[in-house]
């Protein structure tokens, strides 16, 4: 870990290695009907962030259990946005995840989009970002330059503007 932290980003194929596994488990049992090559991908990203976040680690701290805590973030958010997208679609369209007929995804997806444009353009941003992309909050805040509190502002006038739009809707 002192290597990566010191920029040696060769001594992340044995962190990986070592603690593939475990993140792997985490990010399985985190995030409810994950596909293999969803799983490997999310894993993937948990090795990647871990790049980022090499300088902010402790010497003498867990790494398995830093690591543990970054994959619950990723699969926290991953389902988070699933949720989201399932619950746009669902709520607004009559089009599920089972759903082969293209043309009724394009038309679930065109209605999402109506929906997302009865948000202001600034709410709108913060939704797609956070929500659909699963982007972090930080990630959005520098996407977007503004403040991390702009963003969960932004956030939580959007969803509650989206409950308004569901009962309006039916």
């Amino acid at each position: 870990m002192l290597r990566l932290q010191q920029g040696d980003t060769a001594a992340l194929a044995p962190l990986y290695t070592r603690h593939r596994g475990v993140v792997s488990a985490v990010v399985r049992r985190q995030v409810t009907a994950i596909t293999e090559s969803d799983a490997e991908d999310l894993c993937h990203e948990v090795f990647l962030e871990l790049v980022k976040l090499a300088p902010k680690y402790q010497r003498g701290s867990s790494l398995k259990s830093w690591l543990c805590g970054i994959a619950l973030k990723k699969a926290w958010r991953r389902s988070r946005g699933e949720w989201v997208r399932r619950s746009l679609l669902g709520r607004f369209s009559q089009v599920d995840e089972a759903t082969t007929d293209d043309g009724a995804r394009v038309e679930a997806s065109q209605q999402v989009q109506r929906l997302l444009a009865h948000l202001s353009p600034a709410m709108r941003e913060v939704v797609v970002l956070s929500l659909i992309e699963q982007l972090s909050t930080e990630e959005v805040a520098a996407a977007l330059g503004v403040s991390v509190n702009t963003v969960w502002t932004r956030l939580h006038r959007a969803r509650e503007r989206l409950k308004e739009l569901q009962e309006e809707l039916g």
